[in-house]
């Protein structure tokens, strides 16, 4: 039986200005699990579920979004423009839609100089690695 995972979304990548966007998306758990290597395979990542953001400076950045039966997984595509500034993902997921209340059932994760993430809370910077 295929499993199924909703998620509230609100996805941000800063530089200077910050810029949002917030999506409600349905996933089905993968059976390809990705290598965590930094390159991007068409075929790890071809059932992942793709948003595209484009910020107040014009530049579009895709959301890859998947999971298995253990963990989810986020990549992001074109974080860093032609001009060699990188923006900085945060991700905030809620994964009870009924009731969009900070609560036990959301997650933050920031990805800067440090890795940052938090269950209920968001902007808590005790958790970097």
């Amino acid at each position: 039986m295929k499993k199924t995972l909703y998620c509230f979304l609100i996805i941000s990548c800063f530089y200077a200005k910050s810029y949002a966007q917030k999506d409600i998306i349905q996933l089905t758990e993968s059976k390809i699990t990705p290598i965590i290597d930094g390159v991007l395979t068409e075929n790890e990542w071809k059932d992942a579920k793709e948003i595209t953001m484009e910020g107040i400076t014009g530049r579009k950045v895709s959301v890859l979004l998947k999971y298995d039966a253990q963990n989810l997984f986020v990549a992001f595509r074109n974080l860093t423009g032609s001009n060699k500034i990188r923006l900085n993902p945060e991700l905030l997921i809620h994964t009870e839609i009924a009731n969009l209340n900070w609560n036990e059932n959301c997650y933050w994760f920031h990805a800067s100089y440090s890795n940052c993430s938090a269950i209920g809370e968001y902007y808590v910077w005790e958790d970097c690695t």
